[in-house]
């Protein structure tokens, strides 16, 4: 269960409603922080304007995880074993931060189950075998194939 959730089942202290609401305002700063920055954005980036718009909301939501939790950036930086530098970028949805990072890091919220719906793939193509490509190895030239040898 997720920590957001969790919060419906205990009673609120006003630190809690104050991180919550804090939290919140950082998802709306940044969201704004985001929309502004698409329409000024002129340079390339390592990936497309809505890729980056969610890699921002991810990297928000790890930040609401992280207060609601009473940690510093320090503290997470800690327990991933990284720098304070990196779990920042983390946090703000850099491209260039490691998927394993992102990973640990909602192990740490208890959040990693979110990740199972990333990429999904329908059970039915599991199952059929028949539907999947076949792996073809290209011939290098020196060995003849079946329909070339004429003996």
């Amino acid at each position: 269960m997720s920590s957001i959730a969790g919060l419906a089942h205990r009673e609120l202290h006003a630190e809690d409603v104050l991180a919550i609401t804090l939290s919140a305002i950082i998802l709306c700063i940044n969201s704004h922080k985001t929309h502004f920055n698409m329409k000024k954005q002129v340079r390339m980036s390592a990936v497309d304007a809505s890729t980056q718009t969610y890699l921002t909301q991810v990297g928000d939501r790890l930040k609401v995880l992280r207060i609601l939790r009473k940690d510093t950036i320090a503290q997470m930086a800690e327990r991933l074993q990284c720098s304070a530098a990196t779990y920042t970028a983390l946090e703000k949805g850099a491209p260039t931060t490691q998927i394993g990072l992102l990973a640990k890091a909602l192990a740490i919220h208890g959040a990693l189950d979110s990740l199972s719906g990333v990429a999904p793939v329908p059970i039915e193509a599991l199952t059929q075998t028949n539907t999947l490509p076949k792996r073809v190895r290209s011939s290098n030239g020196t060995i003849p194939r079946k329909d070339e040898l004429d003996f």
